[in-house]
């Protein structure tokens, strides 16, 4: 998946990051498909508290659409119970989907949040924002997500072609803490700095 993909979902315009995260046990093809990852407990006694969070996303999350809770991505911490824990998020008749991440799978922790699956790949997904003021020269998007150290600039324009379109990561991908206290934020950085790889 080396170029960009500009899916519409909802009515909203989303770029897909092009690095892999995770894979998933399934395989999805090359269609995109929007998910909601959900990391479970095998403790689980109903599927009311995963909705109870995918609920809260339309409070505190501009890039979530409703459309991502149709497809449920679960990963579980371990072996035990996964199958059952699956089977309750199929019977439950709230998704159309359910695809599971492969609990041996290396990369750490990612936070439950919109993601797209695209070639057996959990990727994520940065809403569009056209930019009619002219505030911005050009977006960016990290390399790496899970190491951001270096950026790439986007050239994308909004579909009438007057407009850049600046893509903006969900705010639940990081989580604020005392050495990171704008974890989340969303910013402009003024042209007189240089941002790596920009």
């Amino acid at each position: 998946m080396g170029s960009k993909l500009l899916p519409v979902v909802d009515g909203v315009s989303y770029l897909v990051h092009p690095q892999s995260l995770l894979k998933v046990v399934e395989p999805t093809g090359s269609e995109l498909i929007p998910v909601i990852l959900l990391p479970i407990v095998d403790s689980i006694l109903s599927v009311e508290d995963p909705l109870q969070l995918i609920n809260r996303f339309a409070d505190v999350d501009d890039v979530y659409s409703p459309s991502f809770a149709h497809t449920a991505l679960i990963r579980s911490s371990t072996d035990k119970g996964f199958i059952e824990v699956l089977g309750k998020f199929e019977a439950s008749g709230h998704f159309s989907a359910v695809y599971c991440v492969s609990p041996n799978s290396s990369q750490g922790y990612l936070p439950p949040d919109p993601y797209f699956l695209c070639d057996d790949g959990v990727h994520q997904a940065y809403r569009l924002y056209e930019d009619p003021l002219d505030s911005f020269i050009f977006g960016v998007i990290p390399d790496d997500v899970l190491n951001p150290k270096r950026y790439t600039a986007l050239n994308l324009f909004s579909p009438s072609g007057l407009w850049e379109n600046i893509a903006v990561p969900s705010r639940l991908y990081a989580s604020r803490t005392s050495k990171t206290p704008l974890a989340g934020a969303h910013m402009g950085i003024k042209d007189i700095f240089r941002l790596e790889g920009t």
